[in-house]
């Protein structure tokens, strides 16, 4: 049953740095036609304005993976040990974030190392997440133009 009343805004042509996880923000969820506008605004190579970076991590193919500056394919099952992964290397791997108890139960014992292992990913194609959260307050606009490179990996 689907519940009327507002959606929350996300502002695509604030962000910086866009995390899909198994979302399709550019092609069939939400207010598509307002979303791909925003989001095209940070991309449009004529302006020369800051590009957004844009990371997918989706079982299938989806519009904003096949848009997406890297796209890491993954199955649906691993999709939740890969985000506490990522949770682990942002918060207490950085020491940005001191968790509650739960979830520190639930980050214990997780790495993206590990979980690239575990899942037969080369390391190196995790490693992106150091250089996603480690860029200056300037924005990603600082970091090397991948634009063209897609990480994508074998099931």
């Amino acid at each position: 049953m689907l519940r009327e009343g507002p959606r929350p805004a996300i502002l695509w042509d604030r962000a910086d740095l866009i995390l899909a996880l198994e979302s399709d923000f550019l092609g069939t969820e939400g207010w598509s036609i307002e979303q791909v506008r925003q989001f095209a605004s940070r991309r449009d190579v004529v302006t020369g304005a800051a590009f957004n970076r844009v990371y997918c991590v989706e079982g299938g193919v989806s519009l904003t993976g096949s848009n997406a500056d890297y796209r890491l394919r993954l199955r649906p099952d691993a999709q939740l040990e890969f985000v506490l992964s990522l949770i682990h290397e942002l918060s207490i791997g950085r020491g940005t974030v001191e968790p509650d108890a739960a979830l520190a139960t639930a980050l214990r014992g997780r790495s993206l190392k590990d979980f690239a292992a575990t899942h037969g990913l080369d390391s190196r194609v995790l490693a992106i997440s150091s250089t996603i959260w480690s860029h200056p307050a300037g924005g990603p606009s600082s970091m090397p133009d991948r634009r063209c490179r897609k990480t994508s990996t074998s099931q």
